[in-house]
């Protein structure tokens, strides 16, 4: 998977506000900012990862759902 971390004072400087509205003018992206501010953009998920993302995600409820050990 291709990642790109952008490293730019001007997206550094962004309120929150700011960032939620980058986000969603690009919603065809994945944007992530870490708590040092630098913002990484990744590629959407696509079939094959979305199945076995979603596989997980069912086994996991199916689990949790036998052991009633919390909430997914």
């Amino acid at each position: 998977m291709d990642v790109i971390t952008l490293k730019t004072p001007v997206l550094d400087r962004l309120t929150a506000e700011e960032f939620a509205q980058f986000c969603l003018d690009h919603r065809d992206l994945r944007i992530e900012r870490n708590s040092s501010g630098q913002i990484t953009i990744m590629p959407p998920v696509f079939t094959e990862s979305g199945f076995t993302n979603n596989e997980l995600s069912r086994q996991l409820g199916n689990w949790n759902h036998r052991t009633r050990l919390g909430r997914v």
